[in-house]
């Protein structure tokens, strides 16, 4: 189990005019991270378009998009991810060793077994909306958030701090920030346009605490194993 201090992000959309992608403009920006007053770098933090009034909203935006989590070196890489609604998420294993997908969510647990290495993976489609924690059943400190939303436009934060959303149709939207184990946060209303000029202003996202200190899939405690409090 560890714990993070409490960091406060401030989300700055810079207003800028890049040329238009085929369905329309572009949303650019950058998100300053702050930890105890000091600047630091980004990191799984990740911004998605909520459209105002839906004309272009696919109900499952996600329809055909295959995203991926790893299993390498004991660890899931990425430890977060975000994808739409719909996407299929797959789990290969680049390990010489067994290993195991496993989230106890509430409204979407789930269960994709134990195998060896396997560089084309198990996966699963995630038709509803929703937060994941994604565990191994065998090793205790693997571990991903895994968030799906109802948005065909995501992107994830750079280590630099700066992001850009492309192919965004015109209209009104709002921008959502959001890093796990922390509540999202949505901007005021903004206008896409051909030209994609956008400025949202600020958006201040409270990190809240991590822990690792999940059961099993069956409920049971884990072993005691190296590095992990049992």
């Amino acid at each position: 189990m560890h714990q993070r201090s409490a960091l406060l992000i401030v989300l700055a959309l810079c207003s800028a005019a890049p040329g238009p992608g085929p369905a329309g403009g572009a949303v650019t920006g950058r998100v300053l991270l702050v930890n105890n007053g000091k600047s630091v770098t980004p990191v799984d933090v990740f911004v998605y378009l909520e459209e105002i009034h839906p004309k272009h909203r696919n109900p499952k935006p996600g329809d055909g998009v295959k995203a991926q989590i790893r299993q390498e070196k004991e660890q899931f890489t990425p430890h977060a991810l975000v994808v739409p609604k719909g996407a299929e998420v797959v789990f290969p294993n680049y390990d010489l060793k067994e290993h195991n997908v496993f989230s106890p969510s509430e409204d979407m647990p789930f269960d994709i077994g134990r195998y060896n290495q396997d560089k084309k993976g198990k996966s699963k489609v995630f038709p509803v909306s929703g937060e994941l924690s994604v565990y191994c059943d065998i090793h205790p400190l693997m571990w991903a958030k895994l968030k799906i939303v109802d948005s065909a436009w995501i992107a994830p934060v750079g280590s630099d701090g700066k992001f850009v959303v492309t192919n965004v149709p015109p209209g009104k939207y709002k921008v959502t920030a959001w890093v796990h184990d922390s509540k999202e946060v949505k901007s005021d209303t903004i206008v896409v346009t051909e030209a994609g000029t956008v400025d949202a202003g600020e958006v201040h996202l409270q990190l809240g605490e991590f822990k690792l200190d999940h059961l099993r899939w069956d409920g049971t405690p884990y072993p005691c194993q190296p590095g992990y409090k049992c």
